[in-house]
């Protein structure tokens, strides 16, 4: 069987099926890898996303339960202070209503769910149906639900919103109060966290119960329940990466579903919190990425097919001339191939077998006209290349006509090569500085002088139909023997100046929010010096940002608020995130001010500078004061409570094993203190237990500490004691004395005694707090057991 061998495929085929098969299999796996990979990160990102906003509005409403909660308590304990007067308590919740817009109205009911007083009069008296007593404090439906007949309110109010009970066993007649939340503050709520969402406008949120009922929506809706096979599949279905139709005429949601916990002993119904985003919106930087990754592709494709077409003509084209030349032989010798050393030692090997004359002029003939076949090919593959580049080529001629009209040229101005070719320029194709420039160019005697050869700039060029196109234009003068060729190479740069347009709108816009906002924010150098600063340095220490800029900040600052800056700085410029707290005099008062540094690292991770962001926190500190204060006292007597009893006393018992002296817990408890709550009521029993203190504090010294603990419990801590235990108990006995005398009170006339315990503490000894006041606790009873009215000291 015989081949033909002339139509066996060539080496370059070979070659060029290989090279395309290494380089374009691995960027097909690998495009394909990364998009699967892109694709899932995309859908976790999205749901974490709206885990978080869920979350954060859920934060949002148990805060504002919360605070709600405290309005409430404290009312009733300005109840409890002043007593039942009608008149006065029906002005106070007018007052309180008034003064908290979210709050619609406000009541006081009693244990069978009647209106004793409330802030509006169309109220008072009014019965709740259904009611039960409640013992916790809880979140209710729509107090139309519960009223028999709901009067007519004004029309700014409405009974369609939802209730915050709080019971108050201790007023009264039991009972509590209730108050009516605006719901629209809870949407307002919602809408607050979604703007800080990537797509505040597509985004929804619903706070929904049990039965698919909507309670909160962040976006106005006719509807009021969501579907029942809605709501359970929702609930149902915990791996949502995949969208979620809601109806058949809309596209699918990214939905996240969180269940509202009970928060701080508030009882609340079974609400869940939805969030959810349309899957083209959430998706839509996963598409726009996956184009510009085809893009990028298809562009990587091409080139590589263009690198291994050059390639294998590289390669293959010696082996293809000597082939030529040994298939079709002349009376010239075989031509030197200079490809590779291969090929070269071969063709050399068959020109030895020519050893006439002939045959080398004929060699060096062949070699001559493949030279020639070489130029003119470079020649074309120039000529292609500039025809098809991505940028616009035009060549003018010494006369300026046109010589070279690509492509590119074509598209971008309108006119076909055909057209221009062998003519001048438009007059108004380009600005008159670029025209001004070839128009030099031409006119100039000699092409040998340097100077104004090339042109660089941006210039707004003028197409056939009229419209303004911005490029770049680079053109430069190329002698060609006596004459010239003037060269103009433009790239469009429309999309650029558009992007640099839009990046000066969007600093003019973060400058004035900076400008705005009630906090210093800066940038500062390596060199410490200032290279932004917003407006509030202007109101806060009177500096424009003019007088600031290039400034250190060691000029700008007095020693002393430098001092205090001064680490902070040194670590930022270090690479480290810094946040700290200093104060700082502004116009006679104190400022407590909170600052962040945050490092600016260069593309090499080389730190350039730190973002300065300074807030005046002495609002938040001063109620940290307040609130740590009423946490430590209480609030009947006055006196310290437990938990402030509970962090002092190792402070004493620390003093005490550093001086030596031992100290003395007394826990004291009234005799028969309950009787005159049950015969007088709470508020002789408060009466008798402020009178109470007062006397034991008339016993003790200064520096003795008297505590609290809840109900009629006292303890009272004794230092420094020379004489223990005697001291003590002559302590303790004073104090039963002192309880001697009646107690007068505005319900009447009552006699008390009261039972103490004494605890003692030896410096060095190994005993915690929880054991001392229990000893002490203990040996109170022993005294109870004794007969009351009498002091007894541990024996542990």
């Amino acid at each position: 069987m015989r081949f033909d061998l002339k139509h066996l495929p060539s080496l370059r085929s070979w070659m060029l099926i290989g090279v395309l098969c290494s380089a374009l299999l691995p960027l097909l796996l690998t495009i394909g890898l990364i998009g699967d990979f892109m694709d899932k990160r995309a859908r976790l990102h999205i749901l974490a996303d709206l885990r978080q906003t869920g979350q954060l509005f859920q934060d949002g409403l148990d805060l504002r339960l919360s605070e709600r909660l405290n309005d409430l308590t404290v009312l009733a304990n300005l109840l409890l202070e002043q007593g039942e007067a009608p008149g006065q308590d029906d002005n106070l919740y007018a007052f309180v209503r008034r003064n908290n817009p979210d709050l619609l109205w406000l009541v006081r009911l009693n244990a069978q769910g009647q209106v004793l007083h409330a802030s509006h009069a169309i109220l008072r008296g009014q019965r709740l149906a259904h009611w039960r007593n409640r013992s916790q404090p809880g979140v209710l439906g729509p107090m139309e639900e519960w009223l028999a007949e709901p009067p007519k309110l004004a029309s700014d109010d409405s009974w369609q919103e939802l209730q915050l009970y709080l019971p108050t066993p201790e007023l009264p007649g039991g009972g509590g109060l209730m108050v009516g939340i605006d719901m629209e503050s809870l949407s307002w709520l919602g809408n607050g966290i979604l703007s800080h969402t990537s797509d505040p406008n597509q985004t929804e949120l619903f706070l929904i119960d049990a039965d698919g009922g909507i309670v909160v929506s962040s976006r106005p809706s006719r509807e009021t329940h969501l579907q029942t096979s809605l709501v359970h599949r929702l609930l149902a279905d915990d791996n949502r990466t995949e969208p979620i139709p809601w109806d058949s005429q809309h596209e699918p949601w990214f939905t996240e579903v969180l269940v509202m916990q009970a928060q701080g002993g508030l009882q609340i119904p079974d609400w869940y919190i939805i969030v959810r985003r349309p899957a083209s919106v959430a998706l839509r930087e996963l598409t726009k990425l996956r184009d510009d990754i085809l893009l990028v592709s298809m562009f990587a494709m091409g080139l590589l097919i263009w690198l291994a077409v050059v390639l294998s003509h590289r390669l293959t084209g010696p082996l293809g001339t000597l082939a030529a030349a040994i298939e079709h032989p002349k009376a010239d010798a075989v031509p030197l191939v200079a490809g590779y050393h291969e090929v070269w030692l071969l063709s050399r090997a068959l020109r030895q077998m020519q050893r006439n004359q002939q045959a080398q002029r004929q060699a060096l003939a062949d070699l001559n006209t493949r030279l020639e076949q070489q130029v003119l090919s470079r020649t074309e593959e120039l000529h292609s290349i500039l025809q098809h580049a991505t940028n616009v080529y035009i060549s003018l001629d010494a006369q300026g006509q046109v010589i070279s009209w690509n492509h590119r040229a074509e598209q971008l101005f309108g006119w076909t090569s055909d057209e221009r070719l062998a003519r001048p320029l438009p007059a108004d194709l380009l600005p008159a500085a670029e025209m001004a420039w070839i128009q030099r160019r031409l006119q100039r005697e000699s092409v040998d002088a340097t100077d104004d050869l090339t042109h660089s700039a941006e210039a707004l060029i003028q197409t056939r139909a009229g419209v303004g196109v911005w490029v770049h234009l680079v053109g430069w003068l190329t002698p060609a023997g006596a004459l010239s060729r003037i060269n103009l190479i433009l790239t469009d740069i429309s999309e650029l100046v558009r992007q640099r347009e839009a990046l000066l709108a969007s600093q003019r816009r973060l400058e004035t929010i900076t400008n705005n906002l009630p906090a210093l924010i800066a940038y500062i150098d390596q060199q410490q010096c200032y290279r932004f600063s917003n407006a509030t340095y202007e109101a806060w220490y009177g500096w424009s940002a003019a007088q600031m800029q290039g400034k250190r900040l060691d000029e700008l600052f007095d020693g002393a608020e430098m001092a205090a800056m001064a680490p902070y700085v040194h670590e930022a410029l270090a690479g480290e995130v810094q946040k700290f707290e200093r104060l700082h005099q502004r116009n006679g008062e104190v400022q407590h001010l909170q600052s962040t540094y945050i490092p600016d690292r260069d593309e090499l991770g080389q730190v350039r500078g730190f973002y300065l962001l300074t807030l005046d926190i002495s609002a938040s500190k001063q109620l940290e004061e307040a609130l740590q204060q009423l946490a430590l006292q209480d609030v009947l007597t006055g006196l310290p409570n437990r938990r402030a009893m509970l962090s002092q006393l190792p402070d004493a018992m620390a003093r005490a094993d550093r001086s030596g002296l031992p100290l003395a817990v007394l826990f004291m408890d009234l005799d028969g203190f309950k009787g005159v709550n049950d015969r007088l009521g709470h508020d002789a029993g408060d009466d008798v237990l402020r009178e109470f203190a007062l006397r034991i504090r008339r016993q003790v010294r200064e520096v003795d500490r008297l505590y609290r603990l809840g109900g009629d419990e006292f303890t009272l801590v004794l230092e420094n004691l020379h004489a223990a235990p005697d001291e003590a108990l002559m302590i303790g006995e004073q104090i039963c004395q002192a309880m001697a005398a009646d107690f007068y009170l505005a319900a009447g006339q009552v006699h008390l005694t009261t039972s103490i315990g004494v605890a003692l503490y030896w410096p060095h000894q190994m005993r915690d707090v929880d054991a001392l006041v229990a000893s002490a606790d203990a040996a109170m009873y022993v005294a109870k057991r004794a007969g009351k009215n009498r002091v007894r000291l541990a024996t542990d």
